[in-house]
């Protein structure tokens, strides 16, 4: 258990919402993604690619996940390649 916490505490509020979009998949939509699209989802996210900003807004997404996002749209963000700061790119707001 040590262990695990201190490896998710290198990790940016983004990756952190990557595990947990993962781990939501599987417990509650009994939906497996592959662990190299997990990881892909992590690089995407890593701390030298997203600003200040798009780390908040992750930040504020993880408290909420499970109560506001259904099983197909966590089946869609992983479709889609794991989303990632490339994807994010080309939304508007």
């Amino acid at each position: 258990m040590i262990v695990i916490l201190s490896i998710s505490g290198c990790r940016n509020n983004c990756q952190e919402l990557c595990e947990e979009m993962a781990a939501f998949a599987e417990e509650e939509c009994n939906n497996t993604f592959p662990e190299q699209q997990v990881d892909q989802c992590l690089a995407d996210y890593d701390k030298e690619k997203i600003d200040e900003k798009q780390d908040a807004v992750c930040e504020d997404t993880l408290p909420t996940l499970r109560e506001e996002w259904t099983c197909e749209e966590i089946e869609d963000y992983f479709a889609g390649g794991g989303g990632g700061a490339a994807d994010d790119a080309n939304t508007t707001e």
